[in-house]
């Protein structure tokens, strides 16, 4: 059985909208998809009617699958976040102690850091085009025609 046909009735029951479990529009997974672009317009007028706050609990009570977005204020206070360290301080080369984004997983014994910030604008320019096969010569001229800063 699909998720969203067994998860339908009960939405609907915990939304109080009983009468879209049988509604021929709506009554099954492909009678869903195709009428979307309406049963959005439905599930939106049903969620907007209440915050987050007054949602949560009724979502939780009947064991729906649900997830909150968030702000970005919200996100970096995240106790999920904060525990599985996606969000961490380190020194940045020119800003000093900053947070930033860590990488999302983790691989076993091999713990991720951040080792530097991102480059400034035309940091490394140079150095990737030294890299690329140019030469100072190349550089210079680009430079002069302000092809590159």
């Amino acid at each position: 059985m699909q998720q969203s046909e067994r998860f339908w009735p009960i939405f609907c029951k915990a939304v109080e909208k009983h009468d879209l479990i049988d509604d021929p529009k709506y009554n099954s997974s492909l009678k869903r998809h195709e009428n979307r672009v309406d049963l959005i317009k439905v599930i939106d007028e049903i969620i907007f009617a209440k915050n987050q706050q007054e949602w949560e609990p009724v979502f939780h009570e009947n064991g729906l699958i649900f997830g909150m977005v968030q702000t970005p204020d919200q996100v970096i206070k995240d106790a999920c976040v904060i525990e599985n360290e996606y969000i961490v301080e380190y020194e940045h080369f020119s800003q000093g102690k900053i947070k930033g984004i860590n990488c999302p997983f983790q691989l076993g014994k091999t713990h991720s850091r951040i080792i530097s910030g991102a480059p400034e604008f035309s940091q490394n320019t140079e150095e990737t085009l030294l890299g690329l096969g140019y030469t100072w010569e190349d550089i210079s001229s680009l430079k002069d025609e302000k092809i590159i800063p």
